[in-house]
């Protein structure tokens, strides 16, 4: 399971949805929507205040480090932040540029479903594509998303 909850650049739709549920259980998803707020000098329970935020911001810096191809990860170390980690790997993969778009396209063209791949692990790539197409405003109707499926079954034996 791990294993395929690791960031690797291609699956930044489904990673950074379970992150949040990760970070959520961990207490700390606050930190990828806000910094930690600067401690105020000389008063001791914002000192405290500052601290356990900061270890919470830290926690969940770690905690997507972790869950991130190690080829990746030098890319966002230097970052000091959770948030700043956060908006980081969303600026670079979270956006579909035009040429992720025609991969997309083509990908969903060419997907043909192997007589030994289950039915359920393609229907899941087919409808994991036409969501990631969705958000990035390319539409397909119900009919053409239809045509598509039925165009990647394999040819019934004669």
């Amino acid at each position: 399971m791990l294993q395929g909850l690791r960031l690797n650049g291609n699956n930044y739709d489904h990673w950074h949805r379970k992150i949040k549920y990760l970070l959520s259980e961990n207490d700390s998803i606050e930190f990828i929507e806000r910094e930690v707020a600067p401690k105020i000098p000389g008063d001791f329970k914002d000192e405290e205040r500052f601290k356990a935020e900061t270890k919470k911001d830290s926690s969940a810096r770690y905690l997507m480090f972790s869950f991130m191809s190690d080829d990746l990860v030098h890319l966002f170390e230097g970052l000091k932040t959770a948030k700043a980690v956060w908006d980081a790997i969303e600026s670079k993969y979270g956006i579909l540029s035009p040429t992720r778009i025609r991969t997309l396209e083509l990908r969903l063209a060419k997907l043909k479903c192997a007589n030994n791949k289950s039915m359920d692990k393609h229907l899941l790539t087919l409808n994991s594509i036409f969501s990631t197409l969705h958000k990035s405003k390319q539409t397909y109707s119900d009919e053409r998303k239809r045509l598509t499926l039925l165009n990647s079954l394999p040819a019934s034996p004669e």
